[in-house]
């Protein structure tokens, strides 16, 4: 399970432009200048494994897809609302770091969506079906009463601790509650562009 203590990211840089890319070109560089002849059949694979891996997060570097794709199913309106779900929380202070991390979901979102702009005036977008269910999904949790969110809702928290879970903190405490709702309005109800 992920660990409480793990941020989210601020931003979706461009792989290209962030040291990832780097590490893999380097990474790729290294592997390319091993001998294979002189490997045994194991670590021959390995290498091959570790260059189609690199050459992998390269293309699809390349493919600019903070550019341009808007993912009902796998996007921030999804990942972000579920995120309770696999965050280990066995501690007060385990709880602090989760409402840190909702707190972070904001800035990630409006980085999301300038990404998604600067590709729409270059012409790119996802497909119409995608988007319009995307939008269908933020304007729904928009809509609805943030106690109602995943996050927060304490009858599943309270089926897990039942089967001997170790979780569902963040919305038991008064605190974190308060946290995770105000970054989530924060997250999800934007001030409107003029």
């Amino acid at each position: 399970m992920t660990r409480a203590t793990t941020i989210v990211s601020t931003t979706t840089r461009p792989p290209a432009t962030t040291p990832a890319a780097s590490l893999l070109e380097s990474t790729l560089a290294k592997v390319k200048a091993i001998d294979a002849s002189k490997l045994s059949p194991g670590d021959r694979v390995t290498r091959s494994a570790l260059i189609e891996e690199c050459e992998s997060g390269l293309a699809q570097g390349s493919c600019k897809m903070w550019e341009w794709v808007v993912d009902p199913l796998g996007g921030p309106q999804v990942d972000f609302v579920n995120l309770v779900d696999y965050t280990r929380i066995d501690a007060p202070a385990d709880a602090q770091k989760f409402v840190t991390r909702c707190r972070a979901m904001a800035p990630y979102i409006d980085q999301h969506i300038a990404n998604l702009k600067h590709g729409l005036a270059a012409g790119k977008s996802s497909s119409v079906d995608a988007v319009k269910k995307t939008i269908g999904e933020v304007d729904a949790l928009s809509s609805a009463s943030i106690d109602g969110w995943a996050m927060l809702a304490g009858d599943r928290g309270s089926a897990q601790v039942e089967r001997g879970g170790s979780r569902p903190l963040p919305h038991r405490s008064h605190q974190g509650a308060q946290g995770i709702r105000a970054a989530g309005d924060r997250a999800l109800r934007p001030v409107p562009e003029e």
